[in-house]
């Protein structure tokens, strides 16, 4: 983000310096422009509410990928606390091919490696051993139950090093002077069971048995916290590893990098880089897993899926706002044609022109883009806020979203906005200063060409040129965007040439129109049949829109006598509807231009509308299809440990009256086993 925020800068600077040469070279056209903005307000404040549309649509994507990002974030570092990195069995190892993974390794690996890591005290602030079992506990009093808990064995005399533990009144914890039947227990564990201190808890830490353990302390906070659990139990280590049946054993090596526990997995990579291939944990299977740095990574990558998702959606509503800048300085231009003409015949060259009505679009870019900025972050706070509502209305999910954006994010949305418009005002006001004095001052429309100028033949072939390397590069790549915009460029290009030949304009842009229709309205299979490993993503949504809509309204208001021509001859001919249907038709008969405008900007927000419905019908319909995602089975249940395992599902079901319900096949219950997704039993 801070690379885009230095090129939009960059370029934010060079139209600074733009302006700047215009307001001393020609401080008098500064000084018109903003009195044109000033004596008007009621239109300015219209003006800078429709240009700030494309700034608060990118504005609100990047707060919403920030609120994400940040709140994963947050949930990881709540969780791991100062935990960076974890030595752990190695699942892809070549040790462990053709034997059981193993859960735990010897407590004699720590003795090789713990040394070294504590040596290292310019990159690791401390390591410690641990023994990790998800078990079941019940509050012996209250008899409340929690199958997702965590017993944590740790090593008292390295625990210091890790984030301190208090209690709930403040005072420090220390792991060492627990006595054999106790255990501290964690805030949002004791809330769960009722716990208060000196309640006894059933640990279960064998099939069939609870360990009674007695609660010394609550404490705010833990050393270790997996995913979804719900309490965590605090002992030492040797005595977890005594209440397993797993003298010498751990199942884990803690490691907290130097630093706090937001900025310290900064240095994961040198860990990695210095430790990652030591013999003493590659030759047991080991590894030291990067968990900290992979769940932040993890919440980068859901944060720039929702931003592009987001920004990709909505740069439909950007294309509509990019055309509402042109058509609004087309309107202002129209509306101040007199004015101009007259400044053309008392000496105003066309640059000048265009240096008025660059100006005046910097003032409305610049109060278009701070509004939209700010406009986009409180939209994006209000949806984080509502979607929020979702994970909090679920008692099980621990998840929060908390809004949050990044000041850099604030800064692109603004450099952007401001740019994008500063250069769409610079297009039309170049456009509109090609006008012809009489005509301006007279209000006479400017005539149609029959022929184009070179100007045109030589766009035409830089356009057609270009849209054949878009194609090259879009079948080499086998990317179907790329490649469908190389195949829409072309004839684009293309009709540039012929009206330079002097082919009248309605054949080549309707020509032009249907081309673009009848490519992106294909079905799959012709696609699949020029190549078959086509890459897709977001980008073919506002692609094919785009230019979907374009060959629409191409095709349409070239040949609008002929659709306008239906009305007049259809509800025109009755007497009551014929002076409304001549008037209605009559504008945008004579300013083709700004009809196009206009209905581009309403075809593009129907197609966006239309395009999001179906995709969000298309996901309504697959979540509801509960028959394909369950395959078959209404009920899952999942193994908490292996503490209490069922060796035998189907005599368990047929053991218990309350599993009467269960469905039959064969006389046999209809139930099924898997270890993991990828690999069921039925």
């Amino acid at each position: 983000m801070s690379s885009i925020a230095l090129v939009l800068g960059v370029w934010f600077g060079i139209i600074g310096l733009f302006l700047s040469y215009i307001a001393i070279r020609d401080n008098v056209l500064v000084r018109m422009a903003l009195r044109n903005v000033m004596r008007r307000p009621l239109r300015a404040i219209l003006i800078v509410t429709g240009l700030m549309l494309a700034t608060a649509i990118i504005s609100s994507s990047f707060t919403t990928g920030d609120s994400i990002t940040y709140s994963i974030k947050r949930n990881a570092t709540d969780d791991l606390r100062s935990v960076d990195e974890v030595i752990i069995v190695d699942d892809d190892s070549e040790v462990w091919e053709g034997v059981a993974l193993p859960d735990e390794f010897s407590e004699d690996i720590f003795q090789q490696v713990g040394p070294k890591l504590e040596a290292a005290t310019d990159i690791i602030d401390a390591v410690m051993p641990a023994l990790l079992e998800s078990t079941s506990v019940i509050n012996l009093r209250s008899k409340q139950f929690e199958v997702e808990a965590l017993l944590t064995g740790l090593d008292p005399s390295r625990a210091h090093g890790f984030d301190p533990l208090n209690d709930i009144d403040g005072n420090p914890v220390d792991l060492a002077t627990l006595e054999p039947d106790e255990l501290y227990i964690d805030v949002e564990g004791a809330q769960e069971l009722g716990v208060r201190v000196g309640d006894t808890l059933g640990v279960a830490v064998r099939p069939g048995e609870l360990e009674p353990l007695r609660v010394k302390s609550i404490i705010d906070g833990w050393y270790f916290k997996r995913a979804n659990t719900k309490v965590v139990l605090m002992v030492s280590l040797s005595r977890a590893q005594e209440l397993l049946g797993r003298e010498g054993q751990l199942s884990a090596i803690g490691i907290s990098n130097l630093g706090n526990s937001v900025n310290g997995v900064a240095l994961t990579s040198q860990v990695l880089e210095r430790f990652g291939d030591l013999p003493e944990i590659r030759d047991p299977g080991l590894e030291i897993f990067d968990l900290k740095r992979d769940i932040v990574d993890t919440a980068n990558e859901v944060g720039s899926v929702f931003v592009s998702f987001f920004t990709t959606f909505g740069l439909f509503s950007i294309g509509v706002g990019l055309l509402l800048i042109f058509l609004i300085f087309t309107m202002l231009a129209a509306e101040r044609k007199t004015e101009m003409g007259v400044s053309r015949a008392i000496g105003m060259e066309r640059r000048h022109l265009v240096r008025l009505f660059g100006a005046e679009g910097a003032i409305y870019s610049l109060g278009s883009a701070v509004v939209g900025a700010i406009a986009g972050i409180g939209l994006g706070y209000l949806l984080v806020y509502g979607s929020g509502e979702i994970f909090t209305a679920d008692p099980t999910e621990d998840f929060s979203l908390t809004p949050h954006v990044e000041f850099t994010s604030v800064l692109v949305a603004f450099l952007f906005g401001s740019i994008i418009t500063f250069a769409t005002v610079l297009v039309a006001s170049w456009r509109i200063s090609k006008l012809n004095i009489v005509r301006a001052i007279r209000d006479i429309p400017e005539p149609r060409l029959v022929r184009a100028g070179r100007a045109t033949l030589v766009w035409g072939v830089i356009i057609t040129l270009f849209g054949l390397f878009i194609l090259y590069v879009g079948l080499d790549s086998a990317h179907l965007t790329a490649f469908g915009l190389g195949i829409s460029l072309i004839p684009v290009g293309l009709s540039l040439v012929l009206r330079w030949k002097g082919v009248a304009q309605r054949w080549v842009l309707s020509g032009t129109g249907i081309i673009l229709l009848a490519w992106w309205l294909l079905p799959p299979s012709v696609y699949n049949r020029i190549k078959e490993d086509w890459n897709q993503d977001f980008s073919i949504f506002f692609v094919s829109g785009a230019l979907v809509v374009t060959g629409a309204v191409l095709l349409v208001v070239n040949n609008s006598s002929f659709v306008l021509g239906l009305f007049s001859n259809t509800i025109g001919k009755t007497k009551s509807f014929a002076p409304i249907v001549k008037s209605a038709v009559s504008y945008p008969m004579r300013y083709g231009f700004r009809t196009g405008l206009s209905l581009a900007m309403f075809a593009v927000v129907i197609f966006s509308v239309t395009v999001m419905s179906t995709i969000l019908e298309g996901f309504n319909g697959l979540w509801e299809d509960q028959e394909r995602l369950g395959g078959g089975f209404e009920v899952m249940g999942f193994a908490q440990s292996d503490l209490n395992p069922v060796v035998d599902l189907r005599a368990e079901v047929e053991a218990n009256p309350d599993l009467d319900f269960v469905s039959r096949v064969n006389g046999e219950p209809s139930v099924g086993t898997f270890r993991t997704f990828y690999e069921a039993d039925a």
